[in-house]
């Protein structure tokens, strides 16, 4: 009997707890937190028993959430009541919601909260995280940053490497930009593309300290990624790349900047220098680094320049071939090759040597041509400039060194040359001053010379 007696309190007891109506609040220290601050709250449930934690999932959309420690107590009217201790870092400014929970059979009540904005003496210190593009091929690179204005000159910024599982992520260097107003800083990272499918990226905290301590969680992006192509060869270059081709003394100097940091030799362009300059493939040196500043790899060929190389005609060209990741379409880059002469040395000196057989002769030509007009020239000037027959007589004998002008006609070449000659001399030998028509066969005859 006391045994049954027992059982129907304990049945009885238990009755009454069920009876009682579980409680789930939401508590939050604070309605109108600053934004980079922690904001502290509590999951207060009360019932029949011990519960597990609260699933917080629409939670994590607008709010970072830290879960600090459970805690669970008996009451005196044997009801447990189970604490939560939290501490939200809000993604963003303005009004925000912590919906309700269900726990233990208890709903609880949304709470509103205002998030203020990150200001200090006019400046929003928010980081401003750069939009993810929409989609992106796999393996396709491009930049993303983070920007940070500083609430005082004196504070930086604290950001981690993120740590994107489904993205090879490079960090570049961080820069600072001042100015009269505001100093910002610039973290940014280079981002390849590993998994395809849509992908959710989460940044680690954005922290600004120095003068005060501000942790920003950012809001999550999304991005979606595409898969290559299967016809696409192996090792092929995601994006189009940068090429150029320079002369290194006895060299071709080929330089080519990818986008992304893979150290790996560009499919095609080492055969392709091998085929312009008539070597085997392996003849052609590489040389693969990346470079910390802009997270681009660095590719340096060297090949030896061919034997025979003629300046002119169309330019050889090399083809490099690339994935276009705006068309989404495979391409081919073709650069032409500097145009330069050049040729074996005993070749060189076999021209310089019919060079001399054809130039000799018609150099010595050219100069006696040179030295007959020079002759000529001061003849006629000398023939000008003889006011009388026996000058006159002394610059015909000159020029053709002659004793006589009966020599001189014989060996001048002019039709009326004996003509010439007589009156020359009938003038020379007059004995009396030359008369008016004297004088005028005179310029007769010098007009006749200077014909």
């Amino acid at each position: 009997m006391v045994a049954l007696y027992r059982l129907s309190v304990a049945l009885m007891m238990l009755c009454s707890l069920i009876a009682k109506a579980a409680e789930l609040n939401v508590v939050s220290e604070n309605s109108e937190p600053e934004l980079g601050k922690a904001l502290n709250a509590k999951i207060i449930y009360q019932g029949a028993g011990a519960v597990a934690q609260a699933n917080l999932q629409r939670w994590q959309g607008d709010f970072f959430i830290d879960r600090r420690r459970l805690e669970t107590e008996q009451l005196a009217d044997g009801a447990v009541r189970t604490t939560e201790t939290l501490r939200l870092f809000p993604r963003r400014s303005g009004s925000l919601t912590l919906y309700s929970l269900a726990l233990g059979g208890a709903i609880s009540e949304p709470v509103e909260v205002s998030v203020m904005p990150a200001l200090r003496n006019g400046i929003d210190g928010t980081p401003e995280w750069q939009k993810l593009p929409q989609q992106v091929w796999q393996g396709e690179t491009f930049t993303n940053c983070v920007h940070m204005a500083m609430f005082d000159a004196r504070n930086n910024m604290k950001l981690e490497t993120p740590d994107f599982r489904s993205f090879r992520v490079v960090a570049l260097e961080e820069q600072r930009e001042s100015s009269a107003t505001v100093e910002k800083t610039h973290q940014c990272w280079k981002l390849t593309a590993l998994e395809t499918g849509p992908q959710q990226l989460e940044l680690p905290p954005v922290i600004q300290r120095g003068r005060g301590q501000w942790t920003f969680y950012l809001p999550l992006q999304s991005v979606e990624v595409l898969p290559l192509p299967s016809y696409l060869p192996p090792g092929v270059a995601i994006g189009k790349p940068d090429l150029a081709v320079e002369q290194d003394g006895d060299n071709w100097r080929v330089s080519l900047y990818l986008n992304d940091n893979l150290a790996a030799e560009a499919y095609g362009l080492r055969a392709s220098i091998a085929s312009v300059s008539g070597i085997a493939t392996d003849q052609v040196e590489v040389q693969v680094s990346s470079e910390a500043n802009t997270g681009r790899s660095y590719q340096l060929f060297s090949a030896p320049l061919p034997t025979w190389l003629w300046g002119f005609g169309k330019a050889q060209r090399l083809a490099l071939r690339y994935f276009d990741t705006e068309a989404g379409m495979l391409r081919t880059l073709e650069v032409d090759l500097p145009k330069l002469w050049r040729t074996p040395g005993w070749f060189m000196a076999l021209l310089a040597f019919l060079f001399l057989l054809i130039a000799l002769p018609i150099g010595l030509k050219v100069r006696k041509a040179m030295r007959d007009w020079r002759e000529q020239q001061r003849f006629r000037r000398a023939v000008k400039q003889a006011s009388t027959a026996e000058q006159l007589r002394q610059t015909l004998l000159k020029q053709g060194s002659s004793k006589t002008l009966h020599h001189w006609a014989e060996r001048s070449g002019l039709k009326n040359a004996d003509s010439i000659a007589k009156d020359i001399n009938t003038l020379c030998f007059s004995q009396k001053p030359l008369s008016p028509k004297q004088t005028h066969l005179l310029e007769q005859v010098k007009a006749a010379l200077l014909g």
